[in-house]
């Protein structure tokens, strides 16, 4: 139930959001966070496109995937969103782990993000 909540989120196309059947859909996790104007200067690469040339127009979104508590660490995870004129934004999405960093480690950038995990 909980990942096929989640297809609209991987599988939607575009930059504008649809609302769901009953007039909005629910954001089940990295629900409250924090944004800002970005721009993406890469290093030398092998990669084309905006990943290999950069942008001037972005939007970095930091958020954590669960409420902070006493016992669950603060769970990591960042939207990135390069504007491009005349065709749909370039799009990475990247976090540590679902759990959480490890027991007692309260810093968002302590840990390594991935687009893939567990």
């Amino acid at each position: 139930m909980f990942l096929e909540s989640m297809k609209p989120t991987f599988d939607q196309p575009g930059d504008v959001f649809h609302e769901g059947a009953f007039g909005h859909r629910t954001k089940y996790i990295h629900s409250v966070g924090a944004t800002a104007k970005a721009k993406f200067v890469p290093v030398s690469n092998k990669y084309t496109g905006v990943w290999g040339t950069g942008c001037d127009s972005a939007i970095l979104r930091l958020s954590s995937a669960v409420e902070p508590t006493d016992s669950k660490m603060v769970a990591p995870g960042m939207g990135f969103k390069c504007l491009r004129d005349g065709i749909e934004s370039a799009n990475l999405v990247a976090m540590y782990d679902l759990e959480g960093n490890p027991k007692g480690d309260w810093n968002f950038f302590s840990q390594n993000f991935h687009n893939h995990i567990k």
